[in-house]
């Protein structure tokens, strides 16, 4: 049976919905009784009274039912809407991807933009870690049902599949952890979206800024109650403003970078409709990634004058170790170069120690210099115009790589000449730590 009561206690914001509508309508919800001018003043009706008003009486209850239906349903709507600002990380993947679904970072994203009590945090981690056990068992179903040789057909069927089901496990995750928020919480939520979203930023690699800067921010001591202090207010407009955008560039990007990949899969069969859709897919791939770039090169220069010294120079060799890291890593430590590394290893005397450690150092604001010099210069090269960058002979970047190399091999010559035949020979004999991926041997 219908109950006022069981309405009320399914939530106040239905309820309150509610008892709007039944205060509005033509009829007193306890009593059931038409409320209105006095029957017996009315032009007499083609029926008796008594019918008449069993006839009104009913479709007043009709109404009244009908009305408060319709306002759930739109207090559910409205909520539902509501707990989605943005597309899904699912809807911005292939399958290759689906574990991005559920990032490792979402833990301390959820920490650090939503500041969380002790209790939230613990029940987040129990929904998190639910969220990726249903995300294996989604993977794992798919794994089983293509692996007795299936025709490529059913392998799509069945990847497109696990994209559906993950986002499916992705809403519920986000509907989960919104829910733990209170009010004041839950005016940041996009912004924690948005920073779900963001652990794509490894994948998408836009020039200019490919770090995370709330993360690096947050990393380094500058979370957002130290960014709403009157001496950041600055910085904080210009990350907010910057957050907005990098999100609209990465999901544009993306989505651009799944429509080529679903016109690939459907194939060019030399019609002009199959070329012409081909030519727009790859046009608003190159558009899209273009513009993602911009973004990220555009903040570069206000962001590394709003900081304080020190925290610029880390942000510089971040965003250059991001940048170059599967090229050549560790470019922007001299400590971390392979053959000081093991010239390091090695017993080395006082003095040898004390020389190495001297040009540590004065090579360290060497590798400073040029790795800001690169971010700068690259974030420069980035928002020129397609014509003025052609006509340079190279980017930044490629000019960054060339110094850095150059420092790399110097420095390493120099700990080299500093051994003793003694020591040359031990470092010989010695395992190489870091050998280059480029030469390596094949086990037998």
């Amino acid at each position: 049976m219908f109950s006022f009561a069981a309405l009320r206690a399914r939530g106040g914001a239905k309820w309150e919905a509610t008892r709007r509508l039944q205060d509005a309508s033509c009829c007193d919800a306890n009593s059931l009784r038409v409320v209105g001018p006095d029957p017996a003043r009315l032009p007499n009706p083609p029926y008796s009274n008594e019918r008449n008003h069993a006839i009104m009486l009913r479709t007043c209850r009709s109404l009244l039912i009908l009305s408060i239906v319709l306002a759930s349903l739109l207090c559910s709507a409205g909520r539902t809407m509501a707990m989605q600002a943005g597309p899904l990380i699912a809807e911005l993947v292939d399958y290759g991807d689906v574990r991005a679904t559920v990032p490792a970072s979402t833990e301390a994203t959820f920490a650090r933009v939503l500041s969380p009590s002790a209790e939230q945090r613990q029940a987040a981690a129990v929904v998190i870690d639910a969220a990726r056990t249903e995300l294996a068992r989604v993977v794992n179903r798919h794994l089983r049902a293509v692996r007795d040789d299936p025709t490529f057909e059913q392998i799509r069927a069945s990847e497109q599949q696990v994209l559906i089901d993950a986002g499916g496990v992705e809403r519920q995750l986000l509907s989960d952890l919104r829910s733990l928020l209170t009010p004041e919480q839950d005016e940041r939520y996009e912004a924690f979206e948005r920073a779900h979203r963001r652990s794509l930023l490894p994948k998408v690699k836009p020039q200019g800024m490919p770090v995370d800067v709330w993360a690096f921010l947050d990393a380094n001591g500058l979370g957002p109650s130290k960014l709403s202090a009157s001496e950041n207010e600055p910085l904080e407009r210009l990350l907010e403003s910057f957050d907005r955008e990098s999100d609209t560039a990465i999901v544009r990007s993306q989505r651009a970078l799944m429509a080529y990949y679903a016109n690939i899969r459907a194939g060019v069969d030399g019609s002009d409709e199959a070329i012409e859709r081909d030519r727009r897919a790859k046009k608003e791939l190159y558009a899209s990634r273009a513009n993602m770039d911009r973004v990220h090169a555009s903040v570069v220069e206000p962001l590394l004058a709003a900081l304080p010294k020190e925290l610029a120079d880390r942000l510089v060799l971040e965003a250059v170790a991001v940048s170059t890291r599967d090229f050549f890593p560790n470019l922007t430590m001299p400590e971390r170069y392979p053959v000081v590394r093991e010239v390091l290893g090695l017993e080395l005397t006082p003095e040898q120690q004390t020389m190495v450690q001297a040009r540590l150092a004065e090579v360290r604001a060497e590798a400073l210099a040029l790795a800001r010099e690169c971010v700068v210069e690259q974030a420069r090269y980035v928002l020129l115009d397609n014509e003025r960058r052609q006509e340079r002979e190279t980017s930044p970047a490629n000019i960054y790589l060339g110094k850095a190399s150059e420092l790399r091999k110097a420095l390493s010559e120099e700990v080299l000449a500093m051994l003793t035949p003694e020591q040359r020979q031990a470092y010989d004999a010695s395992e190489v730590l870091d050998p280059s991926s480029t030469s390596e041997v094949k086990d037998e």
